[in-house]
């Protein structure tokens, strides 16, 4: 008679999800675990270097003879470092005898481009996009509200004074438009608030071809009652006629029936 103890079912069953867990586990793990490619921990520790040294837009950085000696690297992992930061906003790499790698200041509308791509494959709509602008603009409006100077309020004054005056004017009506929500961006004082923003409103720029001029300047009227809602103290009316001038956009887009492109 054999005396071998035989597991019991249960005890079997156990052992078979221990061994998937840890099958997962160290799968999981190995994943985690693989080494990051030497172009991009280099991309990496460049950019450390120019943010830890404060090194501003325009600069050029070493000539690459001087940055092969000093990463240590191959001139071919260097060129696809370099190339991933350019894909990023962080360096432009201008060719010729003048040429080279120069620092650059990321943009929002680099993050709006971006922005883009990622919401196209979600099969987002424009009107998804559009809510998003509602909710962060009257947010930055309402932070925005008590530090207000009049300098600031003439500016936004003079942002639609100027589209006022010239609605056919397509070019105009982009930089005025868009002067008018970087003033408030800008004294809200919240950086993230003011990159999202500005980028939300380039992925409506990018998929927009065209504005009538009854939209114009529906636009130049809704700006200047923000305006006076502002100079008359009156905070919630502001955010408020925020909201609807938003809603604006998404009616006429809703009217186009078009997606984010």
């Amino acid at each position: 008679m054999s005396l071998r103890k035989t597991s019991s079912p249960a005890t079997r069953s156990a052992s078979t999800r221990a061994a998937k867990l840890d099958s997962a586990l160290a799968q999981h793990l190995a994943a985690s675990r693989r080494p990051v490619k030497a172009a991009e921990k280099l991309a990496r520790e460049l950019f450390d270097f120019i943010i830890e040294n404060g090194i501003v837009a325009g600069t050029r950085l070493a000539p690459e003879r001087q940055m092969l000696a000093d990463t240590g690297r191959a001139r071919g992992t260097l060129r696809e470092a370099l190339r991933l930061l350019e894909s990023r906003g962080i360096v432009e790499v201008r060719p010729g005898a003048a040429g080279g790698a120069f620092v650059r200041q990321p943009m929002p509308a680099d993050l709006g481009a971006a922005i883009t791509t990622i919401l196209m494959f979600e099969g987002a709509s424009m009107s998804d996009v559009l809510a998003a602008r509602e909710d962060m603009e009257a947010a930055a409006l309402a932070r925005a509200a008590r530090r207000f100077r009049k300098k600031d309020l003439d500016e936004m004054q003079d942002s639609v004074d100027r589209l006022l005056e010239k609605p056919q004017d397509r070019e105009r009506f982009l930089v005025e438009s868009s002067r008018f929500h970087a003033v408030i961006n800008e004294i809200a004082g919240s950086p993230v608030l003011r990159i999202l923003n500005e980028a939300l409103r380039t992925t409506q720029m990018i998929s927009t071809s065209d504005f009538s001029i009854a939209y114009r300047k529906r636009v130049a009227a809704e700006h200047q009652a923000i305006v006076a809602a502002l100079r008359a103290g009156d905070t919630l009316l502001a955010c408020d006629l925020m909201r609807a001038h938003i809603n604006t956009s998404a009616h006429s887009w809703k009217r186009r029936g078009g997606s984010v492109k």
